[in-house]
């Protein structure tokens, strides 16, 4: 009887471990997608002195299920001042006007057009899944 009843118990254990390892292996896939990094180019170029042409670099963890990319630079923690774009994943056609799209493996190129510039900018992305999902954002800071 002893013998069941711990046969049992442990039984219940296994299987509580097994369900909780399954929870964490399929949320944590449902989230895979994400930002590794990004950084901010601003080249005077455009207007040297008065403009400065915008290009977003980031690093996704994964590519496969992204539906779009969200990007966001302000002049301050949090803000998005500056400008904010959402990028259908893979599409280069029908972007504002001086935005563009390419990708290389893991590595997306974003131009955002032309700005004035500041001393600092605070950048963010967030990505998309298929499922609806958007990540945590990644946040940096660039000057």
């Amino acid at each position: 009887m002893i013998q069941k009843n711990l046969s049992r118990k442990l039984t219940y254990k296994v299987s509580a471990a097994l369900v909780f390892v399954m929870f964490l292996l399929l949320s944590s896939s449902s989230y895979s997608q994400s930002a590794s990094d990004a950084y901010l180019n601003m080249d005077d170029a455009a207007a040297p002195g008065t403009l400065y042409a915008g290009t977003y670099i980031v690093f996704l963890t994964d590519t496969s299920n992204v539906s779009q990319i969200e990007i966001a630079l302000g002049t301050g923690t949090g803000l998005s001042d500056v400008m904010t774009q959402i990028y259908n994943y893979d599409v280069t056609s029908g972007l504002p006007s001086g935005y563009t799209y390419t990708r290389e493996g893991n590595k997306l190129t974003l131009g955002i057009g032309n700005y004035t510039e500041y001393n600092t900018y605070f950048g963010s992305v967030r990505i998309k899944n298929v499922s609806g999902t958007w990540s945590s954002s990644f946040n940096f800071i660039t000057n």
